[in-house]
């Protein structure tokens, strides 16, 4: 499944290091921040395997972002929002689809376009339930 999904067979990893040796590196990379993939929660549980005790505190998904900010798309894999909004051009070279630094750098250009549809204030005037008994919905 794997070679099917990013393209990396066995053969690709062979004399790859273990991940143990990169471990501490990682962790400190993502203690503390924001965890932003396209199917972040497959992502982060792949993580959670490797990394134990790790937790980050905010997930945030950009394809149920998508579905709720770019409805109109006609479907909503990363390839397919890539192909919609652009999001390929200027890309540096080398990069390649369905690797890592690929998808990373696209799901970072999706987030951005996301995020700037989001209407900041929706939300604000909704009262805070535990408030409802001596505050009036503005």
């Amino acid at each position: 499944m794997a070679t099917r999904m990013h393209g990396i067979g066995n053969r690709d990893v062979t004399d790859a290091p273990p991940f143990a040796r990169f471990e501490n590196e990682i962790r400190g990379a993502l203690e503390g921040s924001v965890f932003v993939g396209h199917s972040a929660e497959m992502d982060r549980n792949l993580l959670q395997r490797k990394l134990t005790g790790w937790n980050p505190s905010v997930v945030l998904s950009t394809m149920p972002m998508a579905r709720i900010f770019a409805p109109e798309q006609r479907g909503f894999r990363l390839d397919t929002l890539a192909d919609a909004f652009e999001l390929t051009a200027d890309l540096p070279e080398g990069l390649k689809p369905r690797r890592a630094t690929y998808k990373a750098l696209i799901t970072a250009r999706l987030f951005v376009l996301l995020a700037e549809k989001a209407d900041p204030w929706e939300g604000l005037n909704r009262p805070n339930p535990a408030d409802s008994e001596t505050q009036t919905p503005v």
